[in-house]
């Protein structure tokens, strides 16, 4: 279903409020491609996985882990 279907069977929000909303989520994915990631919250579940891949994947990036194991490279090298 679309964002704006969505938002209309969940009946929290009046039809200004869902406008407005739909109005945000389309500037938002304009700017997509000034991000280097982009996580798309069809699914809850999907959504936080991705995210963790991010951050894994962030955490994992070579200056991160030269500077964690500094020691172990040293006698490596």
């Amino acid at each position: 279903a679309s964002l704006q279907e969505r938002l209309v069977r969940r009946g929290q929000d009046d039809e200004e409020t869902i406008a407005r909303r739909f109005s945000a989520a389309r500037e938002e994915m304009r700017h997509c491609i000034d991000f280097d990631y982009v996580i798309i919250n069809q699914d809850f579940a999907s959504a936080v996985a991705d995210l963790a891949a991010i951050v894994r994947a962030s955490r994992l990036r070579s200056a991160q882990q030269c500077v964690r194991h500094r020691g172990l490279l040293a006698q490596l090298t």
